[in-house]
């Protein structure tokens, strides 16, 4: 009876030791290991690139090379394309830039340029007398290799000797130089450093301050210049992404522009009536919405305006039933007439 009851005792501490085992009830380490909730800066982020997302939809259907951008380069810079940002709280308003967007995603060498050879000159001048700049060069180095790369254009690197001596506007002119003499289609020059200030009587002598520098050249295409300033918390990879990011807009803004001049003999007028706004915030809106949906549109005149009625002149060089398509589109936008009572009606005419 005794050993029985031993066997039963053991029997049941083991049973007891496995189900501790089984659910063990979790400790102060395995607490703090748990996620934390989103901050409020990880929450407007998140409603940041749903804005942008959103209206990225909006352009089409995007090529294989617009997709790696997007997804490798205006998705993680997305606040350059956001404007009229609002905050309160943990809640955002504001627009995708759809302007700029458009644009950054126009350039694509293999399309755009017509010189056959796609190799830049590519050089990185960097302040070696600086310890924060150099250690810089290595991700810049592979931030401007994938930048090319995604545009269809290919980095030939030119070494510090072949320029010794050269910086600033001399250095950029230099490098052009060499890139027409090697025949390549252009150069890319970025520069960076500290700034030494010569004023004794600066107040802010002690603090450190920067400099960013980019120069594009593209056979048959405008020169790109940008320059940024930076304080001693600030790096030199944002800097020179916003830099590059703003050449390749700018580019996309000149051929938007060429091609308009261009289509600008073969357009032709096409009146659309607008008519059952609320007031002229609402018919502004009721514009910009029509942009996203407009193809092949180039400016877009107000010709007459009446109360509740106003008369656009779209030049375009497609038929009136082609806008037709795209107004009727546009129209089953709820954004449109949301929020107000009367129905917006669109005519061509």
């Amino acid at each position: 009876m005794r050993s029985l009851i031993c066997v039963n005792l053991l029997a049941a501490g083991l049973l007891i030791s496995l189900n501790l085992r089984a659910e063990p009830v979790p400790g102060p380490s395995e607490s703090a290991s748990l996620a934390p909730a989103p901050s409020s800066g990880d929450q407007v982020s998140a409603q940041l690139k749903t804005m942008l997302t959103d209206a990225i939809v909006k352009i089409g259907e995007l090529e294989v090379w617009q997709k790696k951008i997007v997804e490798d380069e205006v998705i993680p810079q997305y606040q350059r394309f956001i404007r009229d940002y609002r905050q309160t709280g943990n809640r955002v308003s504001g627009v995708a830039d759809l302007e700029i967007l458009q644009n950054y995603l126009r350039f694509y060498a293999p399309k755009t340029l017509k010189f056959q050879n796609k190799k830049v000159l590519t050089i990185l001048k960097v302040d070696t007398a600086c310890t924060k700049c150099t250690a810089s060069t290595p991700g810049i180095r592979d931030l401007v290799k994938n930048r090319l790369q995604r545009r269809g254009l290919v980095p030939v690197w030119l070494n510090d000797e072949e320029v010794s001596g050269f910086k600033g506007k001399a250095l950029n002119d230099r490098v052009t130089e060499l890139a027409k003499t090697k025949g390549l289609a252009g150069a890319l020059v970025m520069q960076w450093g500290q700034v030494i200030s010569d004023d004794i009587d600066d107040i802010h002598g002690e603090d450190k301050n920067y400099f960013t520098q980019s120069y594009l050249f593209l056979r048959d295409m405008e020169k790109q210049e940008g320059k940024l300033d930076l304080l001693e918390n600030d790096r030199f990879e944002t800097a020179v992404a916003r830099l590059l990011t703003d050449s390749f807009s700018s580019l996309g803004a000149k051929l938007f522009q060429a091609a308009q001049m261009a289509r600008m003999t073969t357009r032709k007028e096409v009146m659309l009536e607008i008519s059952g706004f609320k007031d002229f915030q609402h018919y502004l809106k009721i514009r910009e919405l029509l942009g996203m949906y407009f193809k092949n549109v180039g400016s877009i005149d107000e010709r007459r305006m009446t109360k509740g009625r106003i008369s656009l002149a779209l030049q375009t060089d497609q038929s009136a039933d082609d806008i037709r398509k795209q107004v009727a589109q546009a129209a089953q936008d709820p954004a449109i007439g949301q929020g107000h009572e009367t129905a917006v009606k669109m005519e061509v005419q």
